[in-house]
C-alpha cells in the first residue's frame, strides 16, 4: 500500500475467507488493522460463511460427519449406474418420508441446530450484523419501503472518522430531506441495487444536495462483504507457478496472473498491439 501511496488510514472495510491468522481476535490480520483504523469494519466472506460454518459443526460431531461420509460413497456408487440412478429417483421421496417419521434421536438434531447457530454468531458479530442492517436501509425497491433514518444514523456511528457528533445531528434532517425529494421524483421509482440509485444521484446532481447520505451510500458499495470473485485467482497461482516454473519473480508471476484474471480486458485489446509493445520493449529476434 506504501509503495501505491495509498494510506491505511483510508480503509474502511477489510473481508477474507475466515482463516484464524486472519480473523483471529488477538494477533489476527483484521484486529491488527482495527487496531490502526477504527473504522475498518471486517465481514467474513457471504460466499463462504455458510459453507464453513456446516463444514466445522460436521468436523466436531462423530454422527454427523460419518452420515456426510456415506452419504459421499453412496453418491460414488449411484452416479456410476444410470440404472442405479433411475431406481434412486424413483423410490428416493418414499423412502425419505419413511426414515423420517422413523427418527428418534431427535437431541442429535437438537445439538447439531445449536452448534450451527453458536457456531455463525461466531462468524457474525453485533457490529457486522448491525452494519449489514443498516445497508439495506438504503434499497430503493418499492419505493424506498426500508428506508430507516435511525438504522442510516446507527450506521454513521460506525465511522466516526466521516461523521462526527455535530455531523450525526445534521444528517437526520439530510436524511430526511433526501427521502421527500426522491419519493416526489419519478426517475427514482424504479432503480434496482444501491449502485444503480448511487449514480442516479450523481445524474440527478443530488449528490451535492445530499453529500452526507452520499457518502452513506459510498461506504456501503466499498464495503466488502464477499471474496468470491477474488477465490479463482489463488487457484490459478497454483496453474501458473508450478513445478515448472517454480523460480520465476513475484513480478513475473503477478503479471502473468494479471493477464489470466482480467481475460475481458485483455481479449479487447489486438494482438499485433501486444506484439508491437513486446518488440519495442527491447530488440529482440523475430
Amino acid at each position: 500500500m506504501s509503495e501505491c501511496g495509498l494510506s491505511p488510514h483510508r480503509i474502511r472495510g477489510q473481508a477474507y475467507d475466515g482463516a484464524s491468522n486472519i480473523r483471529g481476535a488477538f494477533n489476527g490480520l483484521k484486529t491488527l488493522i482495527m487496531k490502526e483504523v477504527q473504522s475498518t469494519h471486517y465481514i467474513h466472506c457471504f460466499a463462504q460463511q455458510l459453507q464453513l460454518a456446516l463444514v466445522f459443526v460436521v468436523k466436531n460431531h462423530a454422527d454427523i460427519n460419518d452420515f456426510f461420509d456415506l452419504i459421499s460413497h453412496l453418491l460414488n456408487v449411484i452416479e456410476s449406474s444410470y440404472k442405479r440412478l433411475d431406481k434412486l429417483r424413483e423410490t428416493q421421496t418414499t423412502k425419505l418420508v419413511e426414515e423420517l417419521a422413523t427418527v428418534s434421536n431427535v437431541d442429535v438434531f437438537v445439538a447439531v441446530i445449536d452448534m450451527q447457530s453458536q457456531e455463525l454468531n461466531n462468524r457474525f458479530k453485533e457490529v457486522n450484523t448491525s452494519l449489514l442492517v443498516s445497508m439495506a436501509s438504503l434499497c430503493s425497491r418499492k419505493y424506498f419501503k426500508a428506508f430507516n433514518v435511525e438504522e442510516l444514523l446507527k450506521m454513521a456511528k460506525f465511522y466516526p472518522s466521516e461523521f462526527s457528533e455535530h455531523e450525526l445531528g445534521a444528517l437526520k434532517a439530510n436524511l430526511q430531506n433526501y427521502i421527500i425529494d426522491v419519493h416526489g421524483d419519478p426517475r427514482f421509482n424504479k432503480l434496482k441495487g444501491i449502485g444503480n440509485l448511487a449514480k442516479m444521484m450523481i445524474e440527478t446532481n443530488k449528490h451535492t444536495i445530499y453529500p452526507m447520505k452520499y457518502l452513506l451510500l459510498k461506504l456501503t458499495l466499498i464495503l466488502p462483504v464477499a471474496t468470491s470473485t477474488i477465490e479463482p485467482t489463488f487457484s490459478t497461482m497454483k496453474l501458473i507457478k508450478n513445478d515448472l516454473r517454480n523460480k520465476m519473480s513475484d513480478q513475473f508471476m503477478n503479471d502473468c496472473l494479471v493477464s489470466y484474471g482480467e481475460k475481458d480486458v485483455l481479449d479487447s485489446i489486438n494482438n499485433n498491439a501486444i506484439i508491437d509493445y513486446f518488440r519495442n520493449m527491447k530488440p529482440r529476434r523475430e
